[in-house]
């Protein structure tokens, strides 16, 4: 079985969650997954950032704000990790979609 088939035969997680909505409902959880991870990101950037001093200094002066941010973060990778099956799931079904349609192409030119 040719790479393209196994591709195009593959049953994403996502395509199936996704399909089971509207248009409307699946703009609105896309829209939802994007606003959860766009706070954490910013501040995972500011933290990645600091030096490792400046990092415990900075937890050390507000350890009860810090320590449940653990768990906010999990979440957010969680939905970063959805977010990046969702884009990864189209991406390869666009390159089957443009492999097909080239291969018909140049099947018919020839």
């Amino acid at each position: 079985m040719s790479a393209r088939k196994q591709i195009a035969d593959m049953q994403f997680t996502a395509q199936r969650a996704m399909r089971a909505h509207s248009k409307q409902e699946r703009v609105e959880l896309t829209a939802s997954l994007v606003e959860k991870v766009k706070l954490p990101a910013i501040v995972a950037v500011e933290i990645i950032a600091m030096t490792k001093k400046e990092l415990v200094d900075h937890v050390a002066g507000d350890l009860e704000k810090w320590g449940p941010s653990l768990m906010e973060f999990a979440a957010a990778h969680d939905d970063a990790k959805a977010l990046c099956e969702i884009i990864g799931t189209a991406e390869a079904r666009l390159a089957v979609a443009v492999a097909t349609v080239e291969g018909g192409v140049t099947k018919s030119a020839a």
